[in-house]
């Protein structure tokens, strides 16, 4: 209980003891004098305010620039008959370079017929998140004149988290726009491992085309075709110049590469089979007339749940 005295009254074990003055000047007496400087400490408002101002403008600058490229990707398609998106927007673009430079070079293509060629990817695409298809196609000009668009806009596909997959499935989606109407046909394959390839001409010389495809997926990849690469001829060792060399494929699958040949007037056929694995790889020959290919495969891991 307090007393008159104004001292602190503390109790233990039922005995009281009553502590003066001279103890709490001994408790005090390590404590060091507190200054206040209001010049430092209008100093430090004056920094805050300053950073302050600083990240604001900041942000400012940051959703100017990624309105401002908003407004380059967004403009009117008279196929589609309004604006639209042509490129890939739901990113920060603060952040994210949509103009970054491709180490590839643009793909150039005189072929009348009606499938475009790719020669990408060059891995596997894992397929978590949503993908995004870029689509700009131009008609060369020619003797001077402007290129004209023939196609520009983009293409998602689903990722798996929106999506249950049972099967190997191939899809296609279409893109309509500018001066004509754009398919891409994909395939989205279930517990995928990648396949490598390599293709070496053993003996002779080979012309014609050589694909890819899986038991369950009959869509044939182009590999190989001698109409844009030429002649292969053995010196040696010759690996044959590939478009793309990697094919995802199910574990349940097997890996069917075909190759059709023109000897003389005589077309000759000839599939070899491979079974996936998650490492290592296998190897196979093949004759067509007078030549001889070698067929190399090696195995490896898309995506690993450990």
């Amino acid at each position: 209980m307090p007393s008159a005295g104004g001292c602190g009254v503390s109790t233990a074990n039922g005995h009281g003891s009553v502590k003066g003055p001279d103890h709490y000047e001994e408790e005090c007496s390590d404590l060091e004098p507190f200054f206040f400087d209001e010049a430092e400490v209008v100093a430090d408002h004056e920094r805050r305010v300053r950073r302050e101002q600083e990240e604001a403008q900041l942000r400012v600058l940051a959703a100017k620039a990624h309105k401002d490229v908003e407004d380059a990707i967004w403009d009117y398609d008279p196929k589609q008959g309004g604006l639209h998106y042509n490129r890939l927007h739901h990113h920060d673009f603060t952040v994210f370079d949509l103009n970054e430079e491709s180490p590839l070079e643009p793909m150039r293509y005189t072929d009348k017929d009606e499938s475009l060629i790719l020669t990408g990817p060059k891995r596997g695409l894992l397929l978590l998140d949503d993908a995004y298809i870029e689509v700009d196609l131009k008609i060369k000009g020619h003797e001077g004149q402007e290129d004209k668009e023939l196609s520009k806009g983009i293409l998602s596909i689903r990722g798996i988290a929106s999506r249950v997959l049972d099967n190997c499935e191939v899809e296609s989606e279409s893109l309509a726009s500018r001066l004509s109407t754009v398919e891409v046909v994909y395939a989205v394959v279930k517990d995928a491992v990648e396949a490598t390839i390599e293709i070496e001409v053993l003996q002779g010389e080979f012309y014609g085309m050589i694909t890819a495809c899986t038991t369950s997926i009959s869509n044939c990849i182009m590999l190989h075709d001698s109409k844009l690469d030429g002649v292969m001829t053995c010196n040696g060792k010759k690996v044959v110049q590939l478009l793309r060399r990697v094919v995802a494929v199910c574990r349940e699958d097997k890996l069917e590469v075909t190759a059709l040949a023109q000897t003389g007037d005589v077309e000759c056929k000839h599939t070899i089979a491979f079974t996936p694995d998650n490492s290592g790889g296998g190897k196979g020959e093949m004759t067509i007339g007078a030549t001889e290919i070698l067929v190399k495969v090696v195995w490896s891991v898309i995506y690993s749940r450990s």
